[in-house]
């Protein structure tokens, strides 16, 4: 593992607890570990991601009111975060790409404890989409 995909891994983890101290915990977030920097997967490419390799992130275990699985926080080679949620019962993967640091916990808070799945979030406006 490289220092790097360490750094990103601990940046998204600061980030994350700027934006809410209280996240991760309300998320029931749990078993936080790094994600190397790697090749795009063909899970990863089917929800989206596009390039040849990613730049490291953080994976997590929640347990939150709607969605209880994995989450994967991904740099992408662009300075956005792709993001990957994978339901426990493997029966519902959701992918975001492109997410701006600022709207990391607001995506997640809508996967996590409002259940929005890939069509909702899609349809939703973050950031300075809103105000557009």
């Amino acid at each position: 593992m490289t220092d790097r995909s360490k750094e990103v891994a601990e940046e998204i983890r600061r980030q994350i607890k700027t934006l809410d101290g209280w996240a991760l915990p309300a998320w029931g977030a749990d078993k936080l570990r790094v994600i190397k920097e790697a090749p795009i997967t063909p899970s990863q490419r089917k929800v989206g991601f596009i390039g040849s390799h990613h730049l490291g992130g953080l994976r997590f275990d929640v347990n939150g009111a709607t969605f209880t699985g994995t989450i994967d926080i991904i740099l992408n080679g662009s300075d956005y975060y792709n993001i990957v949620a994978y339901s426990e019962d493997g029966d519902n993967t959701i992918g975001m790409i492109d997410i701006v640091a600022f709207d990391l916990v607001a995506v997640l808070d809508d996967i996590i404890e409002k259940g929005k799945g890939q069509r909702d979030l899609e349809n939703t406006a973050y950031g300075n989409e809103a105000w557009q």
